[in-house]
Order: C-alpha cells, then structure tokens, then sequence
C-alpha cells in the first residue's frame, strides 16, 4: 500500500527541498550534476510512504512512520532456530508507477544509481536490471522499451540501498534508434546532459518506507 502527499505548504516544501538536495549532496556523480541543473524549487514536491502520514510526520523524511506489525512477518531462521522477521513496508510499487507514467515517450531514460556496490562486485551477476558504468559507478537503467511495471519494480529493489537512494527520468543521453543493448559506459558528459532534461527526480525516504518525488512544471 502507498500514500501520496502532495507537499505544498511554504515551509513543508522548504523542508523537502532542503531534505532533497541533503541526499543528492550524499550521492554519486549523477546527483552532484543533478544538484546542479534542477531548479527544485518550482514544480511538484509529492511523498510516498508505507504508512498513513499526517501534517505533522509528512516532512520527518529521516524517520519511518509505519507501526510493527502493519506488514505480516517472515519465518527466518538463524543457525537451526526460527524466528519472525517482520520486513520494512514499501511504497515501491507507488514508485513505480510514477516511473511507469515517467517513461511513456521514446527516447525517455530513468538512471538509478547505486550507492553500495561499485563495477566488479559479484552481487550484479545477480542483478535483474540493465546496468550501465559510470567509471566504478554502477546505474540501473530503465529505457522506454522497459516500461513495464515488474521491470520498474525490479530495477528499483536492485537499486536501493540506505541510507541514499537517487534516481530520475530524463531524455537518453545519446541519439534515438541507437542499439541499447550494447550500452555499458556513461561519460561524464552523457550524465551531464542528461542532468539537464530530468523532469523527475527522486529519493529515498522514511527510513526506506517512501521516497520524495519533484517533477518539473509542466510548459
């Protein structure tokens, strides 16, 4: 289940934008362009979250809201003894939506980036996402040809770590038509390009149960 907040309020939308551009500071190179060429100021500031938020906990973005025991728990066990795991409740599949509804024109791109791993690890054999390289950088992609939902979901559990998590939608870096399956590498300039067209950017928040969303005026 997600909640959707539109955050409005001048000193609401003040506090997501500062809470905004606190977690780019704390990203990869992507962030950093993206701290750049946003005016996050303008255009729309949305939270999602697991739980149900009020006025009041809508803009306490460091700190989760949903009560033990909202989402059933998990029978684990360690070493031979069973225990009940009780998971983090996400609004992932709110998130992906937006993403889906993001992606619905040719050439559109969303880049996630990766805050854990770097080139090489062996977990991304594992990875049920595109992956591109930014040097040792690692970004999941998702092309207009991914706009599926179950692919936007995967990409976003390959992608999200705490305690940053970035993404955003923008135009491809690169000519329409071009073979995607034979893209790894991103340059610095391609993200820099890319940077200036993102019309979505979000992140993580609520202690990895909702996330921020700022999407651009629309012209």
């Amino acid at each position: 289940m997600t909640n959707t907040v539109a955050i409005q309020e001048h000193d609401a939308r003040a506090g997501a934008v500062e809470y905004l551009k606190r977690q780019l500071g704390q990203g990869k190179s992507l962030s950093k362009l993206l701290l750049d060429a946003v005016a996050f100021e303008n255009g729309e500031i949305v939270a999602l979250s697991a739980a149900e938020i009020g006025p009041a906990e809508v803009t306490q973005f460091d700190w989760g809201h949903a009560r033990q025991g909202e989402t059933p728990p998990q029978q684990v066990k360690v070493g031979d003894r069973p225990y009940k795991a009780y998971p983090t409740p996400s609004a992932a599949a709110g998130l992906s939506g937006a993403v889906y509804d993001c992606l619905n024109g040719a050439g559109n791109l969303c880049l996630m980036e990766n805050f854990l791993f770097e080139a090489g690890a062996p977990w991304l054999a594992r990875a049920r996402s595109r992956l591109l390289f930014h040097g040792s950088e690692v970004y999941h992609a998702l092309f207009s040809v991914d706009r599926d939902k179950a692919r936007i979901i995967d990409a976003i559990r390959d992608a999200e770590r705490l305690p940053v998590f970035v993404g955003a939608v923008g135009r491809a870096p690169w000519p329409s038509g071009g073979d995607t399956a034979s893209l790894h590498a991103l340059t610095a300039e391609q993200l820099a390009d890319f940077a200036k067209t993102a019309g979505c950017v979000f992140v993580g928040a609520y202690d990895g149960e909702g996330y921020l969303i700022w999407k651009r005026e629309s012209t």
